[in-house]
């Protein structure tokens, strides 16, 4: 078949073949007549995007760098390497054909790299625009519960599996424990006594499985809460604050961590441009018009995957990898 003024060759289709039942370790006794059509229609499928993306970034104007024509070369004596001249040859692959599809990949690398950088940049700035009013605080927080734990801080269940609440005198107890820790850490801030540190004394208290770091955006809290998080700055420890889990004492780290949130959106814009690439991808080849291009049917009729299957299971050519079950 033609795509977009190149011919796709028996070769090229072959290649295809081979790529295919080495990198997913087919083996001969998987290849059902369906699975076969179905093999076969997915490297017509394949073969049409990566002729349409090759061409299409020569047409941009995208030129493999020099380091990577080195890497094409590396990429030729591996790929000999594993799979061996006799072997193709018999399949009509000669070293032109071999370097033609690298060159191609290569291609349709650089096309997608450039078409997922500019998604990035413009998911960045729609998420920068989405996020421009939040603020994400970073803080240290310990809270003593008010209900029952045991030794080693696990939560004591009743007979229907619900914690059990602790009793006033007991919340008293809490509460002047919560006290103290407080106290005990500001003055350890204060004279940076690294062994009174909030981390430090959680374990000193039994309350270490009950505190950790807290990273979000300001507001999201109750409103007492909330209002405390907005009070404190960089290093400030706040008060007793009494939560619907206990006592609790934050320690304020970071009260506005601007990395944070650029880190936040370059994830968020990576992961959207990830995940919208196919669609971009979709739009070219229905632009293209290839999806109504078949190949010569013939030809395609000449091609035996089983016989192929066999002669590199025959040859030892597998990838040593767990077989994946086409009939799955």
């Amino acid at each position: 078949m033609s795509i977009s003024g190149c011919s796709v060759t028996e070769a090229d289709y072959y290649l295809y073949l081979i790529q295919y039942i080495y990198n997913y370790g087919v083996i001969p006794e998987q290849l059902t007549e369906k699975n076969i059509a179905l093999l076969m229609q997915t490297a017509t499928n394949d073969l049409k995007i990566e002729f349409l993306q090759s061409q299409m970034a020569k047409e941009a104007g995208f030129t493999v760098p020099d380091e990577q024509v080195e890497t094409m070369d590396l990429m030729m004596t591996a790929f000999y390497a594993t799979f061996g001249e006799d072997f193709l040859v018999n399949y009509g692959i000669d070293e032109t054909a071999v370097r033609n599809m690298i060159e191609r990949q290569l291609y349709v690398y650089l096309l997608t790299d450039k078409a997922t950088n500019d998604l990035i940049t413009e998911f960045t700035m729609e998420y920068e625009e989405k996020y421009a009013d939040y603020q994400f605080h970073n803080m240290y927080y310990v809270v003593f519960p008010n209900f029952q734990v045991d030794d080693e801080g696990q939560t004591i269940l009743d007979d229907e599996g619900n914690s059990i609440p602790l009793s006033e005198e007991e919340m008293a107890e809490q509460l002047a424990l919560a006290e103290e820790f407080r106290e005990r850490a500001v003055n350890g801030t204060v004279s940076a006594d690294e062994s009174a540190t909030m981390e430090i004394l959680a374990q000193e208290y039994g309350v270490a499985p009950f505190s950790g770091v807290q990273i979000n955006v300001n507001g999201v809290y109750t409103e007492e809460l909330n209002k405390v998080v907005a009070s404190l700055s960089n290093g400030d420890i706040s008060e007793v604050i009494l939560t619907d889990a206990g006592f609790m004492i934050v320690r304020m780290d970071n009260s506005n961590d601007t990395e944070l949130m650029a880190q936040m959106i370059a994830d968020f814009a990576e992961e959207s441009a990830t995940d919208y690439l196919p669609y971009r991808q979709q739009i070219w080849i229905e632009e293209s018009g290839i999806e109504s291009i078949e190949p010569n049917q013939d030809l395609l009729g000449t091609i035996d995957v089983l016989a192929l299957c066999n002669d590199m299971a025959a040859r030892g050519i597998r990838f040593d990898q767990s077989s994946l079950n086409l009939q799955q």
